[in-house]
């Protein structure tokens, strides 16, 4: 786990880390289906949250998840 921005960024699960498929990927976060646009340290979860994490290949555009980044 590397702190950026004054949240957790999560590099590797499961022995899967961050550049492993190239230089766009990495590990994602979402909350109910949403993919917040800042670390998972800084996201208040609230009961009954449902928190999926993926891996990305292409900045998230390969599991719809482009738009936290602005895409």
């Amino acid at each position: 786990m590397e702190h950026m921005y004054n949240s957790a960024y999560i590099e590797g699960i499961n022995n899967l880390y961050e550049f492993d498929c190239g230089e766009q990927s990495g590990w994602m976060y979402s909350v109910n289906g949403w993919f917040p646009n800042y670390g998972c340290s800084r996201y208040q979860l609230k009961d009954g949250d449902v928190v999926e994490w993926v891996y990305t290949c292409t900045l998230g555009k390969d599991v719809d998840g482009s738009r936290a980044i602005g895409g």
